[in-house]
């Protein structure tokens, strides 16, 4: 069978005639709406589910693999410290605050890299904050889950206008 989606109209979703809601949906092949992102300039970029549950994209951070974590969640991007030690890149102090999961709190470093990508997709290098992730990767490895090197948070998402598809 064909995978199919749902979309739904904007205006048909905010109708209402004598107290009920009328919904109007129209299936659109998986297809048909791939094609539609790409002659958008959309990019499809797979996404791996992990036994949490978690959404996982693999690219590269200065040209080294990487699992990062698809969290709209989080509202900002940031990079695995022990990633950034291993990789040698330099970091520099900022008066960002953060307060991470668990409550979790300290300020956070900036690094910047010269090339990012998710999957094929080259994307513009740019800084991103540093942030110990050792709590979540600490998990991670005891259920024999790959440790994340970064999370990308909804800051990135929104900047480059992200659909995700479940």
């Amino acid at each position: 069978t064909m995978k199919k989606i749902l979309a739904l109209s904007r205006l048909l979703s905010r109708m209402v005639l004598a107290g009920a809601l009328l919904l109007s949906v129209s299936t659109v092949y998986a297809e048909d709406l791939r094609a539609l992102l790409n002659d958008r300039g959309y990019v499809a970029v797979e996404l791996t589910e992990n036994r949490f549950g978690h959404f996982i994209a693999h690219g590269e951070l200065n040209n080294t693999p990487v699992d990062i974590l698809v969290d709209s969640g989080a509202t900002t991007t940031v990079v695995d410290q022990s990633f950034v030690s291993r990789i040698n890149a330099t970091t520099r102090e900022s008066s960002i605050r953060a307060v991470g999961l668990g409550g979790s709190q300290g300020y956070l470093e900036i690094a910047d890299f010269s090339d990012f990508s998710l999957g094929e997709q080259a994307l513009e290098p740019r800084e991103m904050k540093v942030m110990n992730l050792e709590h979540i990767n600490r998990v991670y490895r005891s259920n024999d889950v790959r440790t994340l090197s970064a999370i990308i948070g909804s800051d990135y998402l929104k900047a480059h206008n992200a659909i995700i598809d479940y």
